[in-house]
């Protein structure tokens, strides 16, 4: 579920939020986020989340709890877990380099995926 632009403005003016300010904003996951707004003695908390078949915007009461830990995109996700990386130095023959370089590529190519050579082994 989406919501367009006039959508988004009839809700915004069920809230009344006019003349509010943002005071906070905790992002409790990567779908959804929370607004803490404050005018004139009022407090009010927003909530936005995208997540499939759970689209809202709306008022709450409730706390939103701020997480302990940053969230991290799933590219970091993936660069953090390899441990090893191979050293240049450890690839001494030319042609083994380039042929390495040239199945990176292919297969980048080939997944569309953000790829990372971790070893490279040469058979004799």
């Amino acid at each position: 579920m989406s919501l367009n632009c006039n959508e988004i403005n009839l809700v915004l003016e069920e809230l009344n939020i006019n003349g509010y300010f943002i005071q906070d904003i905790i992002q409790p996951g990567y779908d959804t986020i929370a607004f803490y707004l404050y005018a004139n003695g009022s407090a009010k908390t927003v909530l936005i989340c995208t997540a499939q078949n759970a689209c809202r915007l709306n008022e709450t009461r409730r706390k939103i709890v701020k997480n302990e830990k940053p969230l991290e995109t799933k590219k970091e996700n993936q660069q953090t877990s390899v441990k090893k990386t191979v050293k240049n130095t450890e690839i001494k023959d030319e042609d083994m380099m380039v042929a390495a370089l040239i199945a990176t590529i292919d297969y980048t190519n080939e997944t569309k995926k953000d790829v990372r050579l971790v070893s490279i082994k040469q058979i004799r």
